[in-house]
C-alpha cells in the first residue's frame, strides 16, 4: 500500500483511470492480491462517474456493493478505506492514522482523518 501511495503521489487525476475509486482499488490490489477494479462500472469522465453515482444513490451505497457493509470510524484500522470530504466532495482514500491519502481534484492529498464519514475493512 505504502509503495502504491508513494509511486502515485504525483500522477494526476483522470476520471475512470486514476481518481479516489481507481487510487482506493489500487491501494486494495497492493494489499491483498484482490483487483476490485473490473467490478465498478466503467466511466471516462466525471460526468459518467456522477451518472453512475446517481444511478447507485451515493458513492457509499456504490462502494458497498464492491467492500461490503460500512463500519463505524472509530474502528478504523491502517490501510481500510474510508469516505472523506477532500475539499471538493466526497472521496474515497485509505486511511493512514492521522492523516488519508485520497485524490484530490489534480492529484493525491492527504487529509485529516477527523473528516472521515464511514470506513470499509481491508483484511
Amino acid at each position: 500500500m505504502i509503495q502504491c501511495i508513494e509511486d502515485h503521489r504525483e500522477t494526476p487525476l483522470k476520471w475512470g483511470e486514476w481518481d479516489c475509486c481507481q487510487f482506493a482499488a489500487s491501494c486494495v490490489l497492493a494489499m491483498t492480491g484482490t483487483d476490485y477494479r473490473e467490478a465498478f462500472p466503467k466511466y471516462e469522465s466525471e460526468r459518467d462517474a456522477l451518472r453512475i453515482i446517481a444511478d447507485f444513490g451515493s458513492v457509499e451505497v456504490l462502494i458497498s456493493s464492491v467492500l461490503g457493509d460500512t463500519k463505524p470510524v472509530a474502528f478504523t484500522k491502517r490501510g481500510d478505506i474510508v469516505m472523506i470530504e477532500a475539499g471538493a466532495g466526497p472521496a474515497v482514500g485509505v486511511y493512514l492514522r492521522v492523516v488519508c491519502a485520497v485524490m484530490g481534484t489534480e492529484r493525491m492529498q492527504f487529509v485529516a482523518c477527523a473528516g472521515a464519514t464511514c470506513a470499509w475493512s481491508i483484511d
